[in-house]
């Protein structure tokens, strides 16, 4: 089995903002991602878009998974974002922001609660 390569945050930054507003956007096929070039992606799109986004990832032939942005504005510089990845798994991440640079950044998986 072909070892995953890990995606190549420049280059699928410069693709997604050929995309247009609102529209799917696919990583190339056998794409995987860590936390941190998640990190990357989000703070690319939101930074350019200023708005919700969704992307489309291609996990090395497993199913597509939904990474949906959503932006909660704590003020100027905080930001908060939930990222849905699926219907069983969330993360959190709040970062900090100064003369445009990033300063403080977490990233937090939320369990998903047991069903009963």
């Amino acid at each position: 089995m072909k070892a995953s390569v890990l995606a190549p945050i420049a280059a699928l930054s410069r693709l997604f903002d050929s995309v247009n507003d609102c529209r799917e956007f696919k990583c190339p096929t056998g794409t995987t991602f860590d936390a941190k070039q998640i990190v990357e992606l989000r703070d690319h799109v939101l930074g350019n878009r200023g708005s919700d986004g969704v992307i489309n990832l291609n996990d090395s032939g497993q199913p597509f998974l939904y990474y949906k942005f959503k932006r909660k504005t704590f003020n100027q510089t905080r930001y908060s974002y939930t990222i849905k990845v699926s219907i069983a798994e969330e993360w959190v991440m709040v970062y900090e922001e100064r003369n445009g640079f990033i300063n403080y950044c977490t990233l937090q998986q939320v369990p998903k609660p047991p069903s009963n």
